[in-house]
């Protein structure tokens, strides 16, 4: 309790400070003393979305073995890496949090992520994010929150509903449940630390403190992991009621003892975990323009509608001589005692000097900012100035990617301990088998199924982050240089023989083309290609066995659909066991004599409707075989397999 405490005193200056930040990128400033304009230039809020829109970018994890023997496993945590992160259920979601989380750090400084898997129901992983006033953290841990002698998340919200149905302490919760008051609102809005999260919601004039009906008993929790005497522990309490739900060595709970918590900075500092933000720099100027361009304002105003001074001798009904001043052919009587007074000396204007240069020092003043922090025309997607040349734009543009590249870097190491939260989860979670996704035709050749038995590996996985709009700017040369290294080795005789040609042919594609590998599966597979029906027909069946059903046989059949079944067959015969093994092969056999009346039928129609040439000399008769397996082939090799 004490040290939940100790962190929101600590935090809240930064939290009030963070407050003007979003007030001012929402348009909400307070109006100056004696200042009746308050008008709000998008200074900040350009700024803020130009950085926003140069860190979004897209990260791709991968995963790599360090031992060949690990090489099929690992092509499965990545077809289900790929699952999760496509994802759009709300325990994933990952482009949408991710690109939340960045905007956040923006202007706080710190960004926040969370990963964890929950296998109740059923397995699942779940990302999440949370932001700064949610964070506990050792105020003088360093800028390494992993390494903070406590590190948690408060405000998380349980009803009562789930809390007896969660990995909780049953009486505990009981203890809860007995103690709390039967309320229907809102928890997170019931003391004075939540009621100073609302930067965001009072941005905008809006009060949920005002309208917190929820309509079911909710709690307000905090869970930590702390360190005493030694000893790691995880312990999730109501700060409320003071009241622990769950305590545990924190390897009980997180079997690797790693914290599902991971924070970011924009701007490291390796003592300070509140480090400064991008808001930081750029709040100052982009007030004194706001206040700047008010005065001006101001001050027209005062110019056009001066205070003025009249003779009350000479102008007896002063509401006469002031509608004078908007009506038109105004009369309006004065008093000159006979001629000897001007009526000039009857009237005086109180003069208001002209504000000189506020435009330029506004100009400059965006100017210096935009160019020390990275906000530059160029980035804000404006016209460069005709006299620069293509040259000096380019390198502008190459140093302002370098500086982003240097900020976005710890983002970039938050998402490798997100993968790395990932495989432990799974191996904490995971069940006996899930079933994975096919991305185009990968994994054709193994079984879409990771089992407990694919997370035993022989070796770590290494984890890589990759950036989109970093391999952009990065691989043009390198794919310059290797497109020739493959043209010339494929100009040069000598050199192609020692080099597959498949292989060849893939990294053209990958270099020249840009394709995936899935794409590229799917250009090179000259037996399948043009029969995705049949394919999918083998699949159906093999999906059908493994699930204990009987297949139904297909009638169009060829050797591509044998060929399918059979090669999955043998290089899964441990995984299917000999039951499902010897179905496979029997189905295989099941269907000789469909293929053999298909190809026939095929070759027929091939032969018909292949233009002849009269001058040609007649083919030898095994040149118009297909380039696949023979029926009688296939079958050879499904009757030499049965035991």
């Amino acid at each position: 309790m004490r040290i939940v405490a100790n962190v929101n005193r600590y935090k809240q200056p930064r939290l009030d400070r963070i407050q003007l930040y979003r007030d001012l990128y929402a348009g909400k400033v307070k109006r100056k003393f004696r200042q009746p304009f308050n008008v709000v230039l998008p200074v900040f809020s350009g700024a803020m979305d130009t950085l926003m829109a140069a860190y979004n970018d897209d990260l791709a994890l991968e995963f790599h073995e360090q031992e060949p023997a690990d090489y099929i496993s690992v092509r499965k945590y990545n077809t289900l890496w790929d699952m999760e992160t496509t994802s759009v259920a709300p325990n994933a979601k990952f482009p949408l949090k991710t690109r939340q989380d960045r905007s956040n750090a923006l202007f706080s400084g710190r960004g926040f992520m969370m990963n964890y898997a929950v296998s109740d129901p059923e397995y699942r992983n779940c990302f999440e994010i949370y932001e700064l006033e949610d964070a506990i953290f050792q105020p003088t841990g360093g800028g390494i929150l992993g390494l903070h002698r406590y590190n948690g998340r408060q405000n998380i919200v349980r009803s009562a509903s789930e809390l007896k149905t969660g990995g909780y302490n049953q009486a505990q919760v009981k203890k809860l449940l007995d103690r709390a008051a039967k309320t229907d609102f809102d928890p997170l809005l019931g003391d004075e630390e939540g009621k100073t999260a609302l930067a965001k919601f009072k941005a905008m004039g809006l009060s949920p403190e005002a309208n917190d009906y929820i309509g079911e008993q909710l709690f307000k929790l905090v869970e930590m992991r702390i360190i005493m005497n030694g000893t790691r522990y995880y312990i999730l309490f109501s700060p409320w009621y003071r009241i622990w739900l769950r305590f545990d060595k924190f390897s009980n709970v997180f079997s690797a003892d790693i914290d599902p918590w991971i924070s970011w900075a924009t701007h490291d500092d390796n003592k300070n975990f509140l480090s400064k933000s991008y808001a930081d720099d750029m709040y100052g100027v982009a007030d004194a323009t706001h206040t700047l361009f008010n005065q001006e304002l101001t001050n027209r105003e005062k110019r056009n509608f001066n205070a003025r001074a009249y003779d009350r001798e000479m102008f007896p009904d002063v509401a006469q001589l002031d509608q004078a001043q908007s009506r038109p052919d105004a009369l309006v009587a004065v008093d000159t005692k006979g001629g000897t007074r001007k009526i000039g000396e009857g009237i005086y204007t109180f003069e208001t000097a002209e504000l000189q240069g506020t435009i330029n020092l506004i100009e400059w003043m965006q100017a210096e900012a935009g160019r020390d922090v990275g906000v530059t025309d160029l980035s804000m997607g404006g016209v460069q100035e005709v006299s620069k040349k293509a040259t000096v734009v380019f390198a502008e543009q190459e140093n302002i990617s370098k500086r982003l590249l240097l900020r976005s870097s710890p983002y970039t190491e938050a998402m490798g301990e997100v993968g790395k939260l990932f495989i432990q989860g799974l191996k904490d979670h995971m069940p006996a088998e899930k079933a994975l996704r096919k991305l185009g035709a990968e994994g054709e050749d193994w079984d879409r199924v990771i089992r407990r038995t694919d997370l035993d590996l022989y070796a770590d996985v290494d984890v890589r982050v990759v950036s989109s709009s970093l391999d952009m700017r990065n691989s043009s040369l390198k794919k310059k240089a290797k497109m020739e290294t493959l043209t010339s080795i494929s100009a040069n005789p000598v050199e192609l023989a020692q080099v597959n040609p498949r292989w060849l042919v893939a990294e053209k594609l990958k270099a020249g083309a840009e394709m995936d590998e899935a794409s590229i599966d799917i250009a090179m597979d000259t037996k399948n290609y043009g029969n995705m029906t049949e394919v999918a027909r083998a699949h159906e069946a093999i999906q059908a066995v493994q699930h204990g059903k009987q297949p139904d046989e297909f009638y169009g059949a060829t050797t591509i659909f044998l060929q399918i079944i059979y090669d999955f067959a043998v290089n899964n015969r441990s995984s299917l066991g000999m039951k499902k093994y010897n179905i496979l092969l029997d189905f295989v056999m099941q269907h000789g004599e469909i293929v053999r009346e298909n190809m026939v039928r095929k070759a027929q129609i091939d032969a018909s409707t292949a233009p002849v040439d009269p001058n040609a000399a007649p083919a030898p008769a095994s040149e118009g075989a297909p380039a696949v397996p023979s029926p009688a082939a296939v079958m050879d090799n499904a009757a030499a397999m049965q035991p």
